[in-house]
């Protein structure tokens, strides 16, 4: 009872990010402006034909990934906005982007607490962004925003938590920071901002108290990690699409 009340406004903001993310889901049951983009994506990773988009595959491959859990068949031609889809398929493709949606909301409260400020300040800026009905709108639909979001924060994350840490948890928390950056940079290019800022920091850092070495070892290995893990699924990507599709005419 005592972690409870101590905790309360965390536990209630998972309460309402679940609430507000997953509340209604399926509505409307057609598709929603660049669902008809990403509906395609998704959906190509089941046929096997290729498509070109102009931001890289993680979050394509993440919703396609969890639909295939569940037996979705790519029934649906994603042809043009308000076409009529399947309830049941159609929660389970905007399934993932809701839950990590939710994810947000506790993310940015954590990276409040990381940066040094209070769990009051913490507290407001995570139910600013519950209740931001832009993040709301992206949350609900087959969209991968809230995945690079996520993933950018938790490295802005793990970096603050890096800072003031001894040297080897220090290492593993920029390597933490590093797997994020290049997971929100797989997601879309703009992902490449935290990994600028983290960068912009650690430099700023080494000015003020000049450890070359210890710099070098930890852009080094935020480095490393950050581009094995942007191309990795690139791999998978191209592994998947292996038949000719629509996007060989543009290639």
């Amino acid at each position: 009872m005592k972690g409870f009340l101590k905790n309360w406004p965390l536990i209630l903001l998972i309460a309402l990010a679940l609430l507000t993310r997953f509340w209604n889901l399926g509505y409307p049951p057609e598709v929603v402006f660049d669902e008809v983009h990403f509906g395609k994506f998704v959906s190509a990773y089941f046929t096997g034909e290729y498509y070109f988009d102009i931001h890289p595959p993680l979050g394509k491959l993440m919703i396609a990934g969890f639909a295939s859990l569940f037996g979705f068949e790519p029934n649906f031609a994603f042809k043009q906005i308000g076409e009529a889809l399947n309830a049941r398929d159609l929660w389970v493709l905007r399934f993932l982007p809701a839950l990590f949606g939710a994810l947000f909301v506790i993310v940015f409260y954590k990276f409040i607490l990381a940066a040094g400020f209070s769990k009051k300040a913490a507290s407001l800026g995570a139910f600013l962004i519950l209740f931001d009905n832009a993040f709301l709108v992206e949350s609900k639909f087959i969209f991968v925003d809230m995945f690079f979001l996520v993933f950018g924060f938790a490295a802005l994350l793990f970096f603050f938590r890096a800072q003031g840490a001894a040297s080897k948890k220090q290492l593993l928390l920029y390597g933490a920071a590093g797997v994020f950056a290049g997971l929100s940079a797989s997601i879309k290019w703009t992902g490449l901002a935290f990994a600028g800022i983290i960068l912009f920091f650690s430099f700023t850092k080494f000015l003020q108290d000049r450890r070359f070495k210890e710099f070098a070892a930890r852009a080094t290995l935020f480095i490393i990690l950050a581009c094995f893990v942007y191309l990795a699924p690139f791999a998978l990507h191209f592994k998947l699409l292996a038949s000719p599709g629509p996007g060989d005419a543009f290639m």
